[in-house]
């Protein structure tokens, strides 16, 4: 199934990039610090493949499956246990956060430098759109 969802996110992702690509091309100073990086060639190459991908990858942390269950609160919650439920929904949080963020510096290991960028950018993404 990643493999699909990696497939719909090139399908959604590229149009979009490659309508701007011209807008892309002063970017391509971020090569040079990937030229020596263990990515196929295109990605080294292209500035355009490599912000699709690291924007690909971001989306994929972002909405990973961590393995960690989601916090659920007791069925039995008392106005006075809020403080408690909140503490602890915060600690699966973390750690659910943690997990995303390995999977986001592995990325950037990898040469997919771009990807944390896109990873904090979709959090403000998220706060804009609550206001």
């Amino acid at each position: 199934m990643t493999d699909v969802r990696h497939t719909y996110l090139h399908y959604l992702i590229e149009p979009l990039l490659y309508q701007r690509s011209n807008a892309a091309d002063r970017f391509s100073a971020v090569l040079k610090e990937v030229k020596d990086a263990p990515l196929e060639y295109r990605y080294r190459s292209d500035i355009v493949e490599l912000t699709i991908e690291c924007l690909i990858k971001a989306v994929e942390a972002r909405t990973m499956d961590t393995g960690i269950p989601a916090y659920v609160a007791p069925k039995d919650e008392r106005r006075e246990d809020f403080a408690a439920i909140e503490i602890a929904r915060n600690a699966v949080n973390q750690r659910m956060e943690q997990v995303r963020v390995a999977r986001v510096r592995h990325e950037m290991a990898q040469g997919y430098v771009l990807t944390a960028y896109f990873y904090e950018q979709m959090l403000h993404l998220r706060k804009i759109r609550r206001v």
